[in-house]
């Protein structure tokens, strides 16, 4: 919860969902697929707000009728099958244990195959998603919706209709149990899901009938008002509000994706880009709605009003970033620790290890999008040690973030500063040193823990009239930045020689050339490595 003037905390919590894996379900028999119970979600939601009300109240300025309004975000793309009163069909005892039936997590790749046969549909017929570069991704909704229809028919006949977890939350908030009047936010629909804002909406709906009949009928159910996340759309129903302690009415507002919220709660504005840094990675920024731009390939999407009004919204990001560093403490066993690799890993200096690695261990969104693609370390020697490849992966995820961020620049987009988010960016200072030494710029930290929860109330703030626009909000509730990190001009230059042969790597492996030349990547990454150690020992005080 927060104050409305000042952006100041009141109170917070968190609550984890009740059901396995840290509320991800997987198939051990795929591992690319990633699914969420909805339903946990909901009752995690109303956990959380009962407990955040309890806690102000232990202020007694703290009054329950102060509370202006309600702001939600969640993951995206995640869309989740339910009935015709927007329940889950996981709640359904016919499809309780069916995967298929529960929300297909953002994370969730399964539904490679059918992206590639969307995007080569549309290319075919219209070129229907020019703002994504003319590349569907398998983690969007059209793609799992096409996948369910091929691997679980009778959950797909069963749906009245596909709803973003973003919209069923603030849906389930206002008692709202219609599919007719389910309020669809632009955030998700825009850049997941095909929709233009100043265009005809989705793409036709013979495309979607082309390619797949009941596709149409999902298309059916979509055709209703869209809203930007700072627009109200309701009222807190009686039912949550006798739950939570507040009172029935209380505004909330159009839901939005998870990053696009962090970003707004970080400070975003033209010119400068967030970086969400979790257990993946989300770049978002914004341009001024009369400053044209192009398609730039590679991105998920550049849309209308999708972060701030007239505006437009770009997004990219990385499949894995904290997950690879996660998997990484995990491959060396028990006596490993994130502690433990940092501190060796700190002893090398930038291209000491003579390691170089590609970081696609989920994948790769940005700016490939191909999620079949996985990760590899190159120069490994009988004298590796475990805190040297964890500081490869580390410069790994870095030199993801470099390419996305030129591909940005290069397509015309101001990039004047860096704001860095998340829990990785509150809890790693070798990442945030090593990226601003690859990026060769300062980074930003920012100061909200839940940058997230901020930007949701910031859109609350707005939809309820205490501000009149999402800057002006900004202005008021964003605190200024907790560090900002400065590149280390020495690493700098030895890392644009390392990104050069990362890039060579990237577009090779990537598929972006048609005949990649790797004879002298081994040996140029030997010859930097031996540079580094002869400096290292030349600056060493003689005995």
């Amino acid at each position: 919860m927060f104050c409305a003037q000042s952006g100041a905390v009141i109170s917070e919590s968190v609550v984890d969902y009740d059901s396995r894996c840290d509320g991800v379900l997987l198939d051990p028999s795929d591992h690319l697929i990633a699914r969420q119970d909805a339903s946990s979600v909901g009752r995690a939601t109303v956990q959380a707000l009962k407990h955040c009300v309890e806690e102000a109240a232990r202020d007694s300025r703290f009054s329950p009728g102060s509370v202006v309004g309600i702001g939600v975000d969640a993951t995206a793309s995640t869309p989740v099958p339910v009935d015709s009163t927007l329940q889950p069909l996981s709640d359904d005892e016919r499809f309780r244990d069916q995967l298929p039936a529960s929300a297909w997590l953002w994370k969730d790749h399964s539904s490679f195959a059918e992206a590639e046969e969307l995007s080569a549909a549309a290319r075919r017929s219209g070129d229907w998603f020019t703002q994504y570069g003319g590349s569907y991704s398998s983690e969007w909704f059209w793609a799992k919706v096409l996948r369910c229809r091929r691997v679980a028919p009778d959950v797909a006949d069963a749906a009245a209709t596909w709803a973003e977890l973003s919209d069923l939350v603030p849906a389930w908030l206002c008692g709202e149990s219609s599919v007719q009047r389910l309020a669809r936010n632009i955030c998700a629909a825009a850049h997941k899901s095909g929709y233009s804002v100043s265009g005809n909406g989705y793409p036709p709906r013979d495309f979607f009938y082309d390619v797949e009949p009941s596709l149409a009928e999902v298309w059916d159910t979509l055709n209703v008002r869209h809203y930007v996340g700072s627009e109200r759309i309701g009222g807190l129903c009686p039912k949550v509000a006798e739950a939570i302690g507040l009172p029935a009415g209380i505004g909330v507002a159009a839901g939005t994706v998870d990053a696009h919220a962090g970003a707004i709660g970080a400070g975003v504005e033209p010119g400068a880009l967030v970086k969400i840094l979790g257990t993946s990675a989300c770049t978002i920024g914004v341009s001024p709605i009369d400053q044209r731009l192009p398609a730039i390939p590679g991105l998920s999407g550049i849309v209308e009003a999708s972060v701030i009004a007239d505006h437009y919204g770009l997004e990219a990001g990385q499949a894995a970033f904290g997950d690879i560093l996660a998997a990484t403490v995990s491959l060396f066993g028990e006596g490993a620790s994130h502690e433990t690799l940092t501190l060796e890993a700190e002893n090398f200096q930038a291209g000491e290890t003579g390691l170089l690695a590609l970081d696609w261990h989920n994948g790769n969104r940005s700016v490939l999008n191909a999620p079949q693609l996985s990760g590899a370390v190159l120069g490994l020697s009988l004298g590796a040690r475990p805190g040297a490849v964890y500081r490869a992966m580390v410069e790994a995820i870095c030199f993801g973030a470099r390419t996305i961020i030129e591909q940005i620049a290069g397509g015309g987009v101001d990039v004047d500063r860096v704001i860095v988010t998340g829990g990785i960016a509150l809890k790693n200072d070798l990442v945030l040193k090593t990226m601003a030494s690859i990026l060769g710029r300062d980074i930003v930290v920012a100061s909200s823990a839940q940058a997230g929860a901020l930007g949701a109330a910031i859109n609350a703030a707005v939809a309820m009239g205490v501000y009149p626009d999402v800057p002006a909000a900004q202005a008021a509730m964003v605190p200024a930045p907790r560090d900002i990190i400065h590149p280390e001009a020495d690493d700098s230059a030895v890392y644009d020689q390392l990104f050069s042969l990362y890039r060579q790597l990237h577009d090779g492996f990537g598929g972006l050339v048609a005949s990649a030349d790797y004879s002298r990547v081994m040996q140029d990454l030997a010859a930097i490595r031996t540079a580094v150690v002869e400096r290292k020992s030349a600056k060493k005080p003689s005995l």
